[in-house]
């Protein structure tokens, strides 16, 4: 796993936010019934684009493609 940034703090307060407080409040049943799919939806969302992310940048062309761009230096 990668180290974290100031990005996945804002979105995991952001989701976090609306889905404890604004939906908990509003919708009390939808949220009871779907919020560990939710959770869980976004957790294997980011698992499996990390690992597609990962196949395609280092599997191809001898152990993997080098980027070089002003944020990987």
């Amino acid at each position: 796993m990668p180290q974290l940034s100031g990005i996945n703090y804002s979105s995991g307060i952001l989701w976090g936010f609306i889905f404890n407080c604004i939906i908990r409040r509003f919708r009390s049943k939808w949220w009871m019934r779907y919020n560990y799919i939710v959770a869980s939806a976004l957790n294997a969302g980011t698992t499996i684009s990390m690992a597609v992310m990962f196949f395609t940048l280092t599997i191809p062309k001898r152990g993997g493609i080098e980027l070089h761009w002003w944020g990987n230096t």
